[in-house]
């Protein structure tokens, strides 16, 4: 990498991070308060349209109301409790993916999986789009401004990423004053609302019908689905367990509780709120600016506050994209280790964040919003089929866990998700039947062709898979063959082969077989340069880390080992780090220092016909290789490894 570039690129994103550093691991993992702040977010702005989707469904019949605050205060508790034991049973993280993967199987995860990357696609868009809109909303915005509004999308959207790429604990602190102002102005809002005389006699007109049971029943019932977005944020915390402070388990549910209490009595309290002042549907304001303007007044100091509570709830649903961009590129990463999606989705940036997930999910979020027109009570709607499917799926995985592990309090707990898991149906048929299938075949249409896309992508890597096995037979029949020769001195005058190498397998032995057949007798000694790239999957911590180091440097030792026996003088260099070519590239910069003679050889996949597919799925190293080292003047050739 060229000190420009370098330059350029620590200017705007900052200092690139070192995973072998023990501490850095500490520094960039976040305490359960900042947890809150950056993934509870998704949650508690859940409430800035949530209880007013279920409040306007009641109609006339708002004395209900209590009843549905009643329901979704007990709804948030279950389905935290369902998930806090989720992080305790699955402490690596990866949340629905990795529990319906483990307790369903494969296909079910890979299903789970497509529906969370569908909820953080749909999380960005209805963040970005309702705080447009909330933004958009306020008294004194000029109305020819309203032109711009897809603009301002289009730059928030780019100033999340921007954030993101910068690195998970650097958005969160820009984000916490909007946290903040919004907990402290709501708890306002809503105190003042219930501690007021009621307003019943100036808005509540004349009584309502009186309705029978079972038709109140189907209407809560209906009000409770249209609500099922205030719950779409609960699952956040348990994606993310590898950027929590140590011990992970302990901060994730102590974050996991923060976010509950807060989701249920900020929604809980506003659906009182709207009950005891009475507010109306009023054209072109939410229930809340509503709410706002009547408990606060419109005039003075009553308007700052109706403003600064308005202001907040745009800024807070805007930053309730971070979810999306935490947890979405995290569940890609985890479905690329699994090779359901392109394996570059694993790879780490220099600040040590998934970029390329980053960069999907955010590009996602702005087609989705583009191809509703930005319609938040549409993209709702499908989020919520999405995100109930997520969570039906992974407390179906969990009842099984904890129905097989009794001695872990498997019955309470196994309790608890039956629980979960009859929520998670029953909205889902509750909304099935409020909005029909129209809004079901969008989300799961998705679904669906996500799925497809990642069976492509996983039959494809498991063909190469195969192909490459096979090349396993060199290994075992090097390492049994009894020819044994002494080794040579070495020599750094002589001609010296560097054989860039990825694992102890059959493609390298392939490589150095094939060096031999093209140039028998020329190198007689050999420098063997792995590194250990360090991926989201290394990344859980410092342990993982010191483990990579340990495979790499073993693997590396077979090399020499049996370069030896075969009478070359041999030795290997290992490196580690996010970026495999630049570590590559400096090993190799030493080793030509050392070895002036020093030609390299590395292996590279070729297909025998090219497509799209294969560039997408497969890294061009060796091409990449070659013009890095044509720029160092060093000699590279790439043997071709035929799939």
């Amino acid at each position: 990498m060229s000190s420009v570039y370098k330059r350029v690129n620590e200017v705007v994103f900052g200092k690139a991070k070192d995973p072998n550093d023990p501490s850095v691991h500490h520094g960039l993992s976040l305490i359960a308060f900042l947890a809150w702040v950056g993934l509870g977010a998704d949650g508690l702005s859940s409430a800035c349209y949530g209880p007013e989707a279920t409040f306007k469904a009641l109609g006339e019949y708002r004395h209900l109301a209590p009843f549905l605050a009643l329901a979704t205060m007990l709804t948030v508790s279950i389905l935290s409790a369902a998930y806090a034991s989720t992080i305790a049973a699955f402490p690596s993280g990866g949340g629905g993916y990795t529990v319906a993967s483990g307790t369903l199987g494969r296909y079910p995860g890979m299903i789970c999986g497509c529906a969370l990357v569908i909820d953080y696609v749909l999380t960005v868009a209805i963040s970005v789009a309702s705080g447009a809109d909330a933004i958009f909303s306020l008294p004194f915005m000029p109305p020819g401004w309203h032109q711009y509004k897809y603009v301002a999308v289009i730059v928030g959207l780019g100033l999340l990423m921007f954030m993101n790429f910068r690195g998970v604990k650097d958005s969160v602190m820009v984000l916490m004053p909007i946290f903040i102002t919004f907990l402290i102005i709501h708890a306002l809002l809503m105190a003042m609302s219930i501690l007021q005389p009621p307003l019943a006699a100036v808005h509540a007109g004349p009584a309502p019908v009186a309705l029978p049971t079972a038709a109140a029943a189907f209407l809560l019932l209906k009000a409770y689905s249209h609500g099922a977005g205030t719950y779409t944020g609960i699952e956040a915390i348990s994606n993310s367990l590898s950027i929590l402070r140590e011990p992970r388990v302990q901060t994730a549910r102590r974050a996991m509780i923060y976010m509950a209490v807060s989701l249920s009595v900020v929604a809980g309290g506003l659906l009182m709120s709207y009950l005891h002042v009475q507010v109306v549907p009023t054209a072109g304001k939410t229930l809340n600016a509503v709410l706002a303007e009547s408990v606060f007044g419109t005039a003075g100091f009553g308007k700052m506050l109706v403003t600064v509570t308005l202001i907040s709830e745009g800024m807070l649903l805007i930053s309730a994209a971070q979810a999306g961009f935490i947890d979405g590129p995290r569940v890609l990463a985890s479905m690329a280790v699994d090779s359901w999606v392109p394996r570059r989705f694993s790879r780490l940036s220099d600040r040590l964040v998934v970029s390329n997930g980053i960069f999907l999910i955010g590009v996602g979020g702005l087609a989705a919003i583009l191809a509703t027109g930005g319609n938040v009570d549409l993209l709702v709607i499908i989020y919520s089929f999405s995100v109930f499917v997520t969570f039906l799926l992974s407390q179906a995985g969990m009842v099984k866990y904890w129905f097989t592990h009794t001695q872990e309090k498997g019955l309470l707990r196994g309790s608890v998700s039956v629980l979960a898991a009859l929520l998670s149906a029953t909205i889902l048929g509750s909304l099935f039947a409020a909005e029909g299938a129209r809004y079901a075949v969008y989300a799961l249409g998705a679904i669906l062709l996500l799925g497809i896309l990642c069976a492509v992508v996983r039959r494809h890597y498991g063909a190469v898979g195969l192909t490459l096995s096979r090349l396993n037979s060199i290994v075992q029949a090097a390492e049994s063959d009894p020819y044994h020769r002494d080794a040579k001195p070495w020599d750094k005058t002589a001609p010296t082969a560097v054989f860039l190498v990825s694992g102890y397998n059959g493609a390298g032995l392939h490589t150095i077989m094939g060096v031999q057949r093209i140039f028998p007798e020329y190198f007689r000694q050999l420098v063997f340069l792995s590194v250990g790239q360090v991926d989201f999957d290394r990344f859980k911590g410092a342990h993982e880390v010191e483990h990579l180091k340990s495979k790499v440097e073993g693997e590396l030792k077979k090399y020499v080992a049996l370069a030896e026996k075969w009478g070359f003088a041999a030795e290997c260099r290992a490196g580690f780090g996010v970026d495999l070519i630049d570590e590559l590239e400096d090993l190799s910069v030493q080793v030509a220092k050392d070895y002036p003679r020093s030609v390299y050889f590395c292996g590279d996949l070729v297909f025998h016909i090219p497509s799209l597919l294969t560039r997408l799925l497969h890294a061009r190293t060796g091409e990449e290789l070659q013009r890095r080292f044509r720029e160092r003047g060093l000699p590279l050739i790439v043997m071709p490894i035929r799939v």
